[in-house]
């Protein structure tokens, strides 16, 4: 047998089922609500749902590692994206940019670095999203337009060279699963 990360443990899944929606509904799909909102009152309403939905993240890291405790769970893995391109792309893009996470949501800014390190290098390439969304979504930026950084290095992320080599394993849950045997 072989053990696997459990990312949905029983005895957490009313916890993450109920992260996963508010995560999504505030911060995911809330920075897209902000970025395609065509009226004022409807791209207000969701950069208020953004920060509200940042602001309750604090919250719950400031009593524990992770979004629901002290182990990386499938509402982390969720959010991890999002976060990861809030500051570089979606703050100012998507005009939801009013608090940044490197500046204002310091359990967040701790809890994106540590999941970047869990995850080992090169999980995620900033410049490449931020090029594509300046450039492959037109209608917002008709002149296509790329602004520059911020850099990882900016946002206090690790580096390559520091990642998997010092993944912290009691960050992860894992359950036993059945290797069969190869013929």
């Amino acid at each position: 047998s072989a053990a696997t990360v459990e990312l949905y443990p029983a005895e957490l899944a009313a916890a993450i089922d109920e992260t996963n929606a508010w995560t999504y509904e505030l911060v995911n799909n809330g920075v897209y609500r902000c970025g395609f909102a065509t009226q004022q009152a409807a791209y207000e309403a969701a950069e208020r749902d953004v920060h509200a939905g940042l602001r309750r993240c604090e919250e719950a890291l400031a009593g524990s590692r992770f979004l629901c405790g002290s182990r990386v769970s499938e509402a982390d893995v969720r959010l991890l994206p999002t976060v990861v391109r809030f500051d570089g792309v979606y703050a100012p893009f998507f005009r939801c940019g009013r608090f940044q996470v490197r500046s204002d949501y310091p359990r967040l800014q701790r809890w994106c670095g540590e999941m970047l390190r869990l995850t080992g290098p090169g999980l995620f390439d900033l410049d490449d999203a931020r090029r594509g969304y300046y450039k492959d979504l037109f209608p917002l930026n008709p002149g296509g337009i790329v602004p520059a950084g911020p850099s990882p290095a900016d946002l206090g992320w690790p580096s390559g060279g520091e990642a998997v080599a010092e993944r912290d394993e009691s960050a992860f849950a894992r359950k036993r699963v059945a290797v069969e045997a190869a013929e």
